[in-house]
């Protein structure tokens, strides 16, 4: 995997030797590199091949689209690294993704869960369809069946840090209260994500949660 990051920012500017490079690899040995080597290599990355690596998540070929998606997470994650986040702040402030490509990957059967949680880190960067009440509880039924510690800390990034419009803080209130009223089913990391937004959200407008409420959610 390190040899494909060294090759990534020398490919060029073609889709096809693009996905010739990446189908070198197998799928399984494509991992994600240590920060400090990614940082190393994606100094070197302008806008323009920020934009071809969003062709392996248009291609159709199932492993291409795996191993893409692998790349952009690394990538992504760069933006919240204390010593990446003005560089790559600056390179990645208007990327957003169709949310299809989350729900792509939140599907996949594979054993290796790493693609659910890869999943999760694009929705964050999507313009999610929360005014769906059908989106809403797709949304719900992936928060209650959680299969891993990693994979809830990934959803609390995104309750977190996902963008909320204007038009749309009122559907993320209300998705966020059915989260907190009811929280059975829920994670003790999503519960505080969801109550910590949810109070951020709404204190403009004088909504907040009661230090009572806090002690029945088990949040203090």
């Amino acid at each position: 995997m390190f040899i494909l990051f060294l090759k990534l920012p020398n490919y060029s500017d073609s889709q096809d030797n693009l996905f010739k490079l990446i189908s070198k690899f197998p799928i399984f040995t494509v991992r994600l590199s240590p920060s400090l080597s990614l940082y190393n290599i994606f100094t070197r990355l302008s806008q323009n091949k920020i934009t071809l690596l969003n062709s392996l998540l248009e291609n159709n070929d199932r492993e291409i689209f795996l191993k893409g998606s692998i790349i952009w997470k690394a990538v992504l994650d760069l933006k919240f690294i204390d010593f990446t986040k003005r560089l790559f702040s600056k390179l990645l402030k208007d990327i957003v993704f169709t949310p299809d490509i989350g729900k792509r990957l939140l599907q996949e059967q594979e054993e290796d869960s790493q693609f659910h949680t890869i999943g999760i880190t694009f929705l964050t960067y999507s313009d999610y369809p929360i005014e769906n009440t059908q989106e809403q509880k797709q949304l719900l039924d992936w928060l209650k069946n959680v299969d891993s510690e990693t994979e809830e800390k990934e959803w609390g990034k995104f309750i977190k840090n996902s963008v909320i419009s204007d038009e749309k803080q009122s559907h993320w209130s209300t998705f966020l209260e059915k989260i907190l009223s009811d929280p059975k089913p829920f994670g003790h990391l999503i519960l505080n994500a969801a109550m910590e937004r949810y109070q951020s959200s709404n204190n403009a407008m004088g909504i907040t949660i009661s230090e009572e409420e806090e002690k029945t959610l088990d949040l203090v």
